[in-house]
């Protein structure tokens, strides 16, 4: 009976019949290296976000300007700020009722809110912060493009 293979060594019964045991050579097992990828190492805890508004400043009902700004929100587990995003965002999507996007802008808003001295400090010597001055402004936010995300590397 001829063998199938060279480098496989059968053993088959008196009869003649099926093999009893294939024992395998050394030439015919292959070894095959996966080469490791080198993939940047990136930091599980923290994830941020890209949030573009555009922002309109009004006076009553006039619009004296607008301006585009991107809100970063950082979710992180070291951070004060990082994990009150975290639960606000879990708060907010946990019943299902507000998608991702709305939760990310509804979080963008309260953050840009709570830095709005900062950002009209930037924006003290233009001539939309001048015509308000002394009255009451209203800034309506809207979202301006396509809210990105991004992990940080580990140092």
């Amino acid at each position: 009976m001829q063998k199938p293979c060279p480098r496989i060594s059968y053993t088959y019964r008196p009869d003649g019949g099926l093999p009893l045991c294939v024992m395998l050579s050394s030439m015919a097992i292959q070894t095959v290296k996966k080469h490791r990828q080198n993939l940047p190492i990136v930091d599980m805890r923290s994830v941020i976000v890209n949030v573009p508004v555009k922002i309109a400043v009004m006076l009553d009902d006039e619009m004296l300007g607008e301006f585009e700004h991107v809100v970063q929100l950082a979710f992180a587990t070291t951070t004060a700020a990082g994990k009150s995003h975290m639960k606000d965002f879990h708060n907010l999507t946990a019943r299902g009722i507000i998608t991702t996007e709305n939760a990310l802008f509804t979080i963008a808003i309260g953050e840009f809110h709570n830095h709005a001295v900062e950002t009209f400090v930037k924006l003290a010597h233009t001539e939309v912060v001048n015509r308000a001055a002394g009255h009451a402004i209203h800034m309506p936010m809207k979202l301006n493009g396509e809210i990105t995300y991004r992990m940080p590397m580990k140092a």
